[in-house]
């Protein structure tokens, strides 16, 4: 993800130090990279380039007068003098009683007077004739005097135009080392080098946090009064612990089901919209018992929302059947073992597993195993269902589809056994699924489930 912000001076001249927060970087992220752009703004669009004004209260002579910028202007009989506590370069002035008069600059504690092209003016002249409101010749000077030869009525600066550039630009976070100089002035603009892997450092730290994203202090500063545009890119990954903070590892109970056993907490994450995992930037373990084998055929998952299960039951009379409906395979498939989802109502129930031909739609007398599988289950505490796994006498190669599995009991008088499930293909009822190893089996003609009321015939011997 990126995260592009920026802030434009252009409107908002300073000098000295500007303190920016950044906020808007999530608390989860995980800095790849880091840039920052720095630009002077000119104001006027070049029609005036990079002019501030330095403006004075209109007031009669006495005491200072203090303008913006920290300059100071003192008013005297025929004279006005304006310290500017810094080097300022002239671009004009505006004020009264200034025609005819004479502009001084000091240079290093003494005034000088400037000629008509902004040179040192000899003693006899000619020198420089000022209007009320005109420009200066662009001299650079900490101290400006405006006076008439002889002395003669009352003078006032109102507003002193200069022309300043950002000079000695630096850029970084607070209380650590610059992440861009610029020595002498910038006219133009500039672009940091990648210092995402100091900002990671200075988040791990030192970051603080504030409303779920960080609030990074960076500090922007100029020698010289300046308009200033800063953008800021931060390309991030945003990083997540599935487990609770605190919690080193988390267990949950599975039986051969694709969900955890009901009362198992839910691990869960909240990811922004079209988020993508990062391989190379997730790190976990899964630890546990795990086959050599894959589910390739059934339902998987949660039951969708406002779907029923269906339960159908088994007896020593009644049997239940369940199509095998899988994508083509040229090569066919390998079956290992045959998943079921089952009830027992007794304490102890003996069923048997078939594997059968297809015919006309319903399982043939012809099994597919050399013997149906006989197995046993013991009712549970609950009586829920519950996921488990036959695994057949040796592997089973499929090159066509037209078979199905059969569930058939086999039990005493009187014992029964519930099957459950969400059905697939077209038969809408059944509830088991098939684990095998390598894929799937070949997609078989359309099959439709056989009733649960009509037994099954046995496998002919």
């Amino acid at each position: 993800m990126i995260l592009h912000t920026e802030f434009d001076g252009g409107a908002d001249p300073f000098e000295g130090p500007r303190d920016l927060v950044l906020r808007g970087l999530p608390a989860d992220a995980r800095v790849l990279a880091a840039r920052a752009t720095i630009a002077a703004v000119d104001p006027s669009g070049g029609r005036d380039p990079f002019a501030e004004e330095i403006r004075f209260p209109a007031a009669a002579s006495g005491p200072p007068a203090v303008g913006t910028w920290g300059a100071t202007q003192v008013r005297g009989a025929g004279f006005v003098e304006i310290d500017l506590h810094a080097r300022r370069a002239l671009a004009g002035i505006t004020g009264g009683g200034l025609s005819g008069a004479r502009l001084l600059v000091d240079l290093g504690g003494s005034f000088v007077a400037i000629d008509p092209q902004g040179a040192f003016a000899p003693a006899g002249g000619p020198f420089l004739s000022l209007v009320n409101d005109g420009p200066l010749p662009g001299v650079a000077a900490s101290r400006v005097r405006i006076s008439t030869n002889p002395p003669f009525g009352d003078l006032g600066v109102t507003a002193l135009r200069i022309r300043s550039l950002p000079t000695n630009v630096t850029f970084g976070l607070a209380g650590r080392p610059a992440l861009f100089f610029q020595a002498g002035e910038l006219a133009g603009e500039r672009t940091t080098a990648d210092f995402g892997e100091l900002l990671g450092i200075y988040l791990a730290e030192s970051g603080k946090i504030e409303n779920g994203v960080y609030a990074l202090p960076f500090v922007l500063r100029s020698d010289s009064i300046a308009r200033l545009r800063v953008s800021i890119e931060i390309e991030y990954l945003r990083t997540t612990s599935i487990l609770p903070a605190g919690l080193p590892e988390a267990k949950l109970a599975y039986d051969l089901a694709t969900v955890p056993r009901a009362g198992s907490a839910v691990l869960e994450v909240a990811l922004p919209a079209a988020a993508v995992p990062v391989a190379a930037a997730s790190t976990g373990k899964f630890a546990g018992p795990f086959g050599d084998s894959r589910i390739v055929w059934g339902p998987l998952g949660d039951l969708a929302a406002g779907t029923a299960e269906e339960t159908i039951p088994i007896t020593p009379t009644q049997s239940a059947a369940q199509p095998l409906d899988l994508p083509d395979r040229p090569e066919g498939y390998q079956i290992v073992a045959v998943d079921l989802r089952l009830a027992a109502l007794d304490p102890k129930v003996k069923l048997t597993l078939d594997l059968r031909a297809d015919d006309s739609e319903k399982p043939s007398a012809e099994s597919l195993l050399s013997a149906p599988v006989p197995f046993e289950r013991s009712r549970t505490g609950d009586g829920d269902n519950v996921w488990f796994s036959i695994d057949l006498p040796r592997p089973l190669t499929l090159r066509a589809a037209a078979d199905r599995k059969a569930c058939q009991a086999a039990s005493a008088p009187g014992a029964s056994v519930g099957l459950s499930g969400g059905g697939s293909g077209a038969s809408g009822g059944g509830g088991a699924s098939g684990r095998f190893s390598g894929g799937g089996l070949r997609r078989a003609s359309k099959i439709i489930a056989i009733s649960a009321t009509r037994p099954i015939p046995p496998a002919a011997a």
